[in-house]
């Protein structure tokens, strides 16, 4: 159960560092390219918490394992919690949207900037786009999502 609560204070702390990121820096510097790692910096906010919550499934055997792939995290998630503890499909989009965007990355042909958007182009030409107001919504997202696991968890606690 440590485990789980280490997962989800890392997670505040990083949260609170994108808070930062978006209210002070990126206002100040103005700079598109910023919008990637901040991205980058919530989609790991996300995935340690949704890891805190499979972790805290796992503890009470509710899911038989917990692999170290995303997707497949992803897809246990999505199949076995989601409905149990009536989680939000905004959040289920958001870690959607967030896990296509690192994997996008990753593959992507091409990235630049163009009306303060961050633009993503992969091998087929298919785009992501970030911008700093869906940085926004996801990082408020990301806040309620915290403070969901939190109550699940503190009501077996």
């Amino acid at each position: 159960m440590e485990e789980v609560n280490n997962l989800i204070e890392l997670a505040e702390k990083k949260l609170s560092n994108v808070d930062h990121l978006l209210s002070v820096t990126f206002p100040v510097i103005n700079d598109s390219k910023l919008l990637a790692p901040i991205a980058d910096s919530i989609a790991i906010c996300v995935f340690m918490v949704m890891e805190a919550l499979l972790k805290y499934e796992r503890a009470y055997k509710r899911i038989h394992s917990l692999p170290n792939n995303l997707d497949i995290m992803f897809n246990i998630f999505e199949s076995e919690v989601v409905n149990r503890y009536k989680i939000s499909k905004k959040f289920i989009i958001m870690l959607n949207d967030l896990k296509n965007f690192t994997q996008s990355r990753k593959k992507s042909a091409a990235e630049f900037v163009k009306n303060d958007q961050y633009i993503i182009c992969s091998n087929e030409y298919y785009t992501t786009i970030i911008t700093q107001e869906k940085l926004k919504t996801y990082k408020d997202l990301t806040s309620q999502f915290i403070n969901q696991v939190k109550e699940i968890i503190s009501r077996r606690s």
